[in-house]
């Protein structure tokens, strides 16, 4: 009697050791399962987030080629939220820093000349070409205007303006005075002329106003080769764009866009 239920609990024992182990073996199955599919997860989504950022470097690159830096650098910055250690967006990072610092030092170069050209149009007198400076700083900086310089080309108009009786001549004067600071010489220079014609003031201005009228040629042309450097630079034939930049600062050396696109293409060639 005792050996039969020494016999009956061994194997219950058996039994239970036994179902034990197969819900181990079951267990040990399942964790190995979801550790699978775990590591299934991170590699897919390792790749997800590679191919995003390919996409958003690509994004990036062209924005930096157009000059458009800060839409590039929010780029590239997306891409090292999530992933600090890229190569490619922490190389464009760095040539935007370096060129943002360069195009500060160049752009204050540019107006402290425009700043004292624009103090002599006040001594002269010569509106027009104050008003053209006061523009062009006004593009490169706004927070560097000469508000005394403005004041006093805005009262010389005002008294010219007075002087003139004439509703038809107002215009003409207000309109040549607009071409000339938009950089539309010829126009400018056409009204001038009609002016000088019957306002003897207005002739110390005709030769001046002709002058930059042959200078506008030289815009268009300045225009034409930045769009070819620009073609080039698309391209990556960056001596071939060099080129036409240089062709470009021959005609005006002190156009931010030629000097900004010529860091570029440096910064490429290195």
């Amino acid at each position: 009697m005792i050996t039969k239920k020494i016999i009956s609990l061994v194997t219950l024992f058996l039994l239970i050791a036994s179902g034990l182990s197969v819900a181990d073996i079951r267990s040990q199955e399942q964790w190995q399962e979801e550790m699978k599919n775990e590591n299934d997860a991170v590699i897919l989504s390792a790749e997800a987030i590679a191919d995003k950022n390919a996409k958003i470097i690509i994004k990036a690159r062209k924005n930096y080629i157009d000059g458009d830096f800060d839409k590039a650098e929010k780029y590239v910055d997306e891409i090292l939220n999530s992933s600090p250690n890229d190569t490619k967006a922490g190389e464009l990072k760095n040539k935007i820093l370096m060129l943002n610092e360069k195009i500060v030092v160049f752009k204050k170069a540019i107006v402290n000349d425009y700043l004292i050209e624009l103090r002599r149009t006040v001594k002269e007198g010569n509106y027009y070409e104050g008003f053209l400076f006061n523009d062009k700083i006004s593009k490169l900086i706004p927070s560097a205007k000469d508000s005394l310089a403005f004041a006093r080309l805005s009262t010389e108009c005002n008294i010219v303006m007075a002087s003139l009786e004439n509703e038809q001549d107002r215009k003409n004067f207000l309109e040549s005075i607009d071409y000339f600071k938009n950089e539309k010489f010829k126009k400018a220079s056409n009204l001038i002329y009609k002016l000088a014609q019957k306002h003897p003031k207005f002739q110390v201005f005709v030769g001046m106003g002709r002058y930059y009228a042959l200078q506008e040629t030289s815009i268009k042309r300045v225009n034409m080769y930045y769009k070819e450097a620009m073609k080039n630079m698309k391209k990556g034939r960056f001596g071939k764009a060099k080129d036409y930049v240089e062709l470009g600062f021959s005609l005006q050396p002190d156009n931010i866009r030629l000097i900004t696109l010529m860091e570029q293409i440096n910064m490429e060639l290195m």
